[in-house]
């Protein structure tokens, strides 16, 4: 028996959704059971028996696909030119909407983004990069009967129709309640602004269990020297190895002892080649050196205080990218928090704001999008941002987001200009995203506790 592709994300989907609590066992196999006489995707046929919100099936998607989502809002007023940009045999052959154009880039929402061969044909075809983008198959199948004339079948036009209802009561509702807030300010506080409101007071005390993170390979071990080298040059192991790189702008701050057991010389010193006779002193300003995925990890499990889960992460991510930036996400908007580079106005950054009543990326995130790579569009919100650092978008940046439980809490920003950022770990990032949520939550937990 031959197994697709689709299928194995379709169980990677299954298996994701009842670990994290948002569908029971009993719904996907009764999902299952329609799909094999009805046809469709499983994220569709979960959609029409109302056993998931699209919202939560975006971000299923988005984490089993490991790209960003593109939700009904992407997708509702795609640009001329954009659609125009691709023809429209292939979006029907394989299923694609492009929906937000660059200079040198498209964003492309798709059904299945691993697909290289369909990524491959549309990038020929647009004549530019493409940014894939997973979207849910029933916003794919409206959007080219919309924009490309295939009609879309009577069955999901129907469940199209009852989610945009759903989603107009939904905004209707919200703004409601937003009023009743504004109207009680006491009660309109977030997770920032009262870390013991009830939102988190199902939250027991338990420790959090340690999940597998991507290593970098450690650097090779430069090989010990001969014995008679040894007994007549006392740290031949010291000048053997690289110096550290020049420190950038973003650091960790290590303390007195940290700084010491790290200096340049100090493991030489440990070495059992070495014979403990070289006792250079540590210059008392000696550059802190770029730490590991793991060296965060386990700091992080130390952590307290937000604030120093926010400084972790600006230092460490400081020394992989130009710009970082996080921002706290309160009820009704985003605000900037913590970031560094040499280009950031870090006064400008603690100013800004974004409310939800706007369109932007973080308005996408907390409706349950996945992390962005790619440019950002140029939006009122975005432009306000860009002014933080001199006023341009850069060609890409990466936006991370950190949930506790579902709950947006924190947004990450980082990008490097003039360099793009195909390569970097996105897996290893999107755990280290993962890893704060839990120690966000855990200085929730003990500030409850005390």
């Amino acid at each position: 028996m031959i197994v697709t592709k689709a299928q194995v994300s379709m169980a990677k989907l299954g298996q994701l959704l009842v670990r994290r609590g948002w569908a029971s066992p009993h719904d996907i196999q009764k999902a299952l059971r329609i799909q094999a006489t009805a046809g469709g995707r499983l994220g569709t046929v979960l959609l029409e028996t109302s056993a998931l919100t699209e919202d939560l099936l975006l971000k299923a998607l988005s984490e089993v696909h490991r790209v960003p989502a593109a939700g009904a809002e992407d997708l509702r007023s795609v640009p001329d030119d954009t659609i125009a940009a691709l023809p429209a045999r292939v979006a029907v052959k394989w299923k694609v909407v492009p929906f937000r154009s660059f200079q040198t880039q498209v964003h492309v929402a798709m059904l299945d983004p691993r697909d290289l061969n369909c990524q491959d044909e549309v990038a020929f075809a647009l004549g530019k990069r493409v940014q894939p983008y997973v979207a849910a198959e029933v916003r794919i199948l409206q959007a080219l009967d919309r924009y490309y004339g295939d009609e879309c079948p009577s069955r999901i036009a129907t469940l199209a129709e009852r989610l945009d209802r759903a989603r107009y009561l939904w905004r209707e509702e919200e703004a409601t309640a937003a009023a009743a807030a504004a109207a009680r300010p006491e009660a309109s506080r977030g997770v920032w602004e009262h870390p013991e409101a009830a939102l988190f007071g199902d939250l027991q005390p338990a420790p959090v269990a340690a999940r597998p993170r991507p290593r970098p390979a450690p650097p090779p071990k430069p090989p010990s020297p001969p014995a008679a080298v040894a007994e007549t040059s006392p740290a031949p192991a010291a000048a053997a190895r690289p110096a550290p790189a020049p420190p950038r702008s973003l650091s960790v701050a290590l303390t007195d002892e940290e700084r010491a057991e790290l200096a340049p010389g100090a493991a030489a010193r440990e070495t059992p080649e070495d014979d403990g006779d070289d006792t250079r002193p540590v210059p008392a300003d000696a550059p802190p050196l770029p730490l590991s995925f793991e060296d965060v990890e386990e700091r992080l499990k130390r952590v307290n205080d937000p604030e120093e889960v926010g400084r972790l992460l600006v230092g460490f991510l400081g020394h992989m990218f130009e710009r970082v930036a996080l921002f706290k996400v309160l009820r009704d908007r985003v605000e900037g928090w913590q970031g560094g580079g040499d280009t950031l106005d870090l006064d400008c950054l603690r100013a800004f704001r974004a409310g939800f009543d706007q369109p932007s990326i973080f308005l996408n995130l907390r409706q349950g999008g996945g992390f962005h790579l790619g440019r950002l569009a140029p939006m009122a919100a975005h432009k306000t941002l860009a002014r933080c650092w001199g006023g341009g978008l850069p060609r890409d940046c990466l936006v991370l987001p950190v949930r506790i439980r579902g709950r947006l809490v924190t947004v990450i920003y980082a990008d490097r200009e003039p360099d793009d950022l195909g390569k970097v770990d996105l897996e290893a990032l999107v755990s280290l995203a993962d890893t704060a949520a839990e120690a966000y939550e855990r200085c929730i937990l003990r500030k409850k506790k005390d």
